[in-house]
């Protein structure tokens, strides 16, 4: 199965800062690439891809919780 890419061409925020919300890329592991903002807000999880790519173009926050899987998170922006 081809997991895919999940491309974000401005910003990709995961959760909305007050309700409880879990997010699992490493389940179908797609490749993501944010051409913007990545924020994992206040009450979000969100687990990464243990083995495809994650590239970011703009800024990271993350007031929520972060889990790496062991991949490599890489910032491609030109500036």
């Amino acid at each position: 199965m081809d997991p895919g890419t999940l491309a974000a061409n401005n910003y990709l925020y995961i959760g909305d800062g007050t309700n409880a919300v879990t997010v699992i890329a490493d389940t179908n592991d797609p490749a993501l690439d944010i051409n913007g903002n990545f924020e994992i807000r206040n009450n979000a999880t969100f687990t990464a891809s243990a083995s495809n790519t994650f590239n970011i173009a703009g800024n990271w926050t993350s007031p929520g919780i972060f889990n790496h899987s062991n991949a490599t998170v890489t910032f491609d922006a030109t500036t």
